[in-house]
């Protein structure tokens, strides 16, 4: 699967033309249905004034963002930013990583070094340093008892 790059994409506005010219790359880069990218390319071209209707190009926009979402990595998504409504991107939510973690669904370390450990650990990790950044990792036990360990993403 293709991971949409963490960060904003559009802000300031919420016009659907405005909108849809900042998605209409990422569908494309992702492989999104060719309808669903003919739609979010013609939004894109249209002034307000050529806008025969405002309702449908809200949902063309809504469906690429729910198309887009998909392409979100683990623990992020695709939309409006929570402290900034008129900032649309892909967000990680550190909230679902640490009820994740609370839970046992995700391993939550703050070096790697706590996978020596863990020798047969598959899964996702996510490592909090020291001064807050978080990154999350794929690891991926071997017959060795070691792990493979990815980087997903990280943030500052």
């Amino acid at each position: 699967m293709t991971y949409l790059p963490i960060g904003e994409i559009s802000h300031g506005t919420l016009r659907n033309q405005d909108l849809a010219s900042a998605m209409l790359p990422l569908l494309q880069a992702v492989g999104a249905d060719k309808s669903l990218v003919a739609d979010i390319d013609n939004i894109a071209s249209m002034d307000d004034m050529d806008d025969p209707s405002p309702y449908e190009s809200s949902e063309a926009v809504n469906e690429a963002m729910d198309a887009l979402d998909e392409h979100a990595p683990p623990y992020c998504y695709f939309g409006f930013h929570e402290g900034d409504g008129s900032s649309l991107g892909v967000w990680p939510n550190i909230e679902w990583m640490d009820e994740d973690s609370r839970y046992g669904e995700l391993l939550k370390v703050s070096d790697l070094a706590d996978l020596d450990g863990k020798p047969e650990y598959d899964g996702l990790v996510m490592l909090v340093n020291d001064h807050g950044n978080v990154t999350l990792y794929s690891a991926t036990s071997t017959p060795a008892g070691t792990n493979i360990v990815e980087e997903i993403w990280s943030i500052v």
